[in-house]
């Protein structure tokens, strides 16, 4: 699994006005190639729900997918006028371009259903994360 460094966020609608802000740590093991210009490995995620709300699903960003022809990148800087930046993506090299490849999400010991939309990956929890507790989560 390539491996970009992931920021976990969680959907919750806030009910009040008092702030919170979820706790991730994470944990990763990763391997370094030069030569293949690769990074695999896993992450272990232990998530804390701080929210007033149950969440049932959790979101993280593969920001290297932004950096490959036909990206959300791409069409965005393209919207923006920004012609110059969007060509540069959209002729990358293949030994250039990003990617985050996630093999597996294992969430409290159970394979967990996800997709990937562009740089978004997109975790549905079996069960979800009660306010308060913790998930463990390995990718």
């Amino acid at each position: 699994m390539r491996l970009a460094l992931l920021l976990v966020a969680a959907t919750a609608i806030v009910s009040t006005c008092q702030a919170w802000q979820q706790r991730v740590d994470y944990i990763m093991t990763v391997k370094l190639d030069p030569a293949a210009r690769t990074i695999t490995g896993s992450e272990r995620i232990d998530y804390r729900n701080n929210s007033n709300e149950a969440l049932g699903q959790v979101f993280a960003h593969l920001y290297w997918n932004a950096f490959q022809p036909g990206s959300m990148m791409e069409a965005q800087l393209r919207r923006m006028g920004e012609t110059a930046q969007a060509n540069r993506i959209a002729n990358l090299p293949l030994n250039d371009q990003g990617h985050v490849t996630i093999d597996s999400v294992i969430v409290n010991g159970h394979a967990a259903p996800f997709t990937i939309l562009g740089t978004i990956l997109h975790v549905t929890l079996a069960t979800p994360i009660t306010q308060g507790s913790n998930a463990d989560i390995i990718i």
